[in-house]
């Protein structure tokens, strides 16, 4: 296979393009769910990216393209389980949101690339790829990775301070769902080594660090910090593009029907003064 540089180079900057918008965004979201379809939305970014390297440099295909057949399911399992786990912090019997509440959290880690977990596994596997990588599209992908942490600490605190509904039938879905994130706890011992539980610490720990910082200004720093934050969460509605598309033609059209002129605008013709 030949090298596809231009298509490469455009997949690349698509890619990390898109893993920076969607993770910005998606921290202006005020919904549990919005906010993990923005974590998707940035995985599939650095997904493209990936694709976009092995273009630039086909001998990596064989290597890359299993390191993203495993980023893609590991993030398909967590999400799955993520998107699960909002549904059962609303319905779960009351007895069982502690044991809820610890699998979110797990689930959290893990699509965050914390050590131990699938997620460090699967970035790990990405390093072959991000070696060939400019330093641009590196630095990209790194502020990706603290993006991503914040993006879960974010969710968590939101899913954390739902109230709970209790529905009696979800008792089962909660035991089918930590046979998911079973599954998604045994992955990186079943398919790593522990060279591979460790991928990408600092880059997660610095995410976290401010993560933290970010909670404690939310609660005991000023109120006109919080008070920024959320007027712009306000005006950034979920699917961001579409929303502030509508919005800016409404503007245009109340413009346009403010400025048409009436009968009373009309000059008046000499012979009828």
């Amino acid at each position: 296979m030949d090298a596809l540089p231009v298509w490469g180079q455009t997949l690349t900057v698509a890619g990390t393009g898109t893993l920076l918008l969607a993770t910005l965004v998606g921290l202006l979201q005020t919904d549990a769910k919005t906010i993990l379809a923005y974590s998707s939305i940035g995985k599939m970014g650095l997904l493209a990216a990936g694709v976009g390297l092995m273009l630039r440099e086909p001998a990596l295909a064989p290597t890359g393209s299993a390191a993203l057949v495993l980023f893609a399911a590991h993030h398909g399992l967590v999400k799955g389980g993520l998107f699960l786990g909002v549904g059962l912090r609303k319905q779960a019997p009351r007895a069982l949101q502690p044991a809820t509440l610890v699998g979110l959290t797990l689930l959290a880690l893990a699509l965050s690339g914390a050590p131990l977990t699938s997620g460090a596994l699967a970035k790990n596997g990405l390093k072959p790829l991000l070696l060939t990588a400019a330093p641009a599209v590196s630095y990209t992908i790194a502020l990706g990775t603290v993006g991503a942490v914040l993006l879960m600490a974010r969710w968590w605190w939101i899913t954390v301070c739902l109230q709970p509904r209790p529905v009696a039938a979800a008792r089962g879905s909660v035991a089918a769902w930590g046979l998911l994130i079973g599954c998604v706890l045994a992955l990186p011992f079943a398919l790593g080594s522990p060279a591979d539980w460790f991928a990408d610490v600092g880059g997660v720990m610095f995410g976290g660090a401010l993560a933290g910082v970010a909670l404690a200004l939310a609660r005991h720093g000023p109120r006109g910090v919080y008070a920024v934050y959320a007027r712009w969460s306000a005006r950034v509605p979920p699917g961001d593009i579409l929303p502030l598309a509508r919005q800016a033609l409404a503007r245009l059209r109340r413009r346009a029907t403010d400025h048409r002129p009436t009968a009373r605008d009309l000059p008046i013709p000499a012979s009828v003064q």
